[in-house]
């Protein structure tokens, strides 16, 4: 770090009742000894503590115009989501969507904190959609690339279809039902919680594994 930064200067807070031009004055500096350091520790505490608290509060309420860290976070997630994937990338993703979903139910009747119940929802509602839709249009274009492709393969991509839509209604059940739950600690009715948990991810997993059989011994490699 450059020695200007750690040059000794006085910080200068403002006191709540202090007259015009008074500020109280706390250090700050290279200082060599943990036992100098605590002491200035507990003299910028003992500033900090003599001002408003009132204002403190107040700063902390600020309105920002966005979230930065959201606004990263999703740019990152848009970067990483436009980079070429496979179906086994993406079944790998479900499957700890899965695991986070058995976790839940294994917690009940405690509940996970909003921005966990947040993303299972955003999961659940949006995710496993897109995922599905963008398979099947994977896989029909690998079915066109055969002539003439079996009737057993046309009725596995049928059953797969018929699958999704019957697995998207649990889903989309069970998202809303843990959206009413945002902000609860305790889920009320737990047993009808972990249910639908639990139905929701045996399906899903079981699901997963015909998908994965048909894709390694029915449909025709690409």
């Amino acid at each position: 770090m450059s020695p200007s930064i750690l040059e000794s200067r006085p910080l200068q807070i403002p006191a709540a009742r202090a007259s015009s031009g008074q500020l109280l004055q706390c250090t700050t500096g290279n200082l060599d000894l943990d036992q100098d350091r605590g002491r200035r520790s507990v003299r910028v505490l003992a500033a900090i503590n003599s001002v408003n608290s009132g204002i403190a509060g107040s700063n902390m309420r600020m309105p920002l115009p966005y979230s930065p860290l959201k606004r990263a976070i999703t740019k990152q997630l848009r970067s990483e989501a436009e980079t070429e994937t496979t179906i086994s990338e993406e079944h790998r993703l479900i499957s700890e969507l899965c695991d986070r979903l058995e976790h839940v139910a294994d917690a009940l009747p405690g509940l996970p904190d909003p921005q966990q119940l947040s993303e299972l929802v955003a999961l659940l509602k949006v995710g496993i959609p897109a995922h599905c839709a963008a398979e099947e249009a994977a896989m029909a274009e690998l079915l066109q690339r055969s002539p003439e492709p079996p009737e057993a393969v046309r009725d596995a991509l049928e059953l797969i279809r018929q699958e999704h839509a019957e697995n998207e209604a649990n889903t989309m059940e069970l998202a809303d039902m843990l959206e009413e739950m945002k902000g609860l600690t305790k889920a009320d009715d737990p047993n009808t919680l972990g249910f639908m948990l639990r139905q929701v991810f045996v399906l899903i997993r079981r699901h997963l594994a015909w998908e994965e059989y048909v894709l390694a011994h029915v449909l025709p490699e690409g």
